[in-house]
């Protein structure tokens, strides 16, 4: 019998948390376990439609013409991206600040415009802190969230 998906996910959990694991190779070994054709997940450096290149980020989700794993690192256009992740071990006020810099760089890159329709959307990408753990309760580094926002 096949294990459930939140059985699978929390398999998953236990295997990131393992000693000695490299944080961004186990993530994205298991974001790509979840995730179908079109979209990957890598490490990357993102290029916008005007050629600016971001410094390579741990993982990127992103669509992919090809079905194949990419090169390490893989290179992808902005238009292309989905999500970008800033992966800590532990999260920490100033590292709050380090991902929220380093996440408005890949957001502020300039992408293909959309065509208006009769709703709003949005094409920026989402975007994650991991974080195996914290130097603060969560509240607290909550309240430095609302701060930097």
């Amino acid at each position: 019998m096949q294990d459930s998906i939140a059985q699978q996910i929390h398999h998953a959990a236990q295997a990131l948390l393992a000693p000695g694991i490299k944080l961004e190779e186990a993530l994205a070994s298991t974001l790509n376990r979840f995730l179908k054709w079109p979209f990957r997940a890598s490490a990357a450096s993102i290029t916008d439609s005007e050629g600016k290149t971001t410094e390579t980020s741990p993982i990127v989700i992103y669509t992919s013409s090809q079905d194949e794993a990419p090169p390490d690192p893989a290179h992808v256009q902005a238009d292309a991206v989905a999500c970008v992740f800033h992966l800590v071990n532990i999260l920490t006020v100033e590292e709050l600040r380090v991902a929220y810099e380093k996440i408005a760089t890949v957001k502020r890159l300039k992408r293909t415009l959309l065509p208006q329709l009769e709703f709003a959307r949005t094409d920026a990408p989402l975007s994650i802190v991991f974080a195996v753990d914290s130097s603060e309760p969560l509240e607290k580094l909550a309240e430095q969230m609302m701060l930097i926002n």
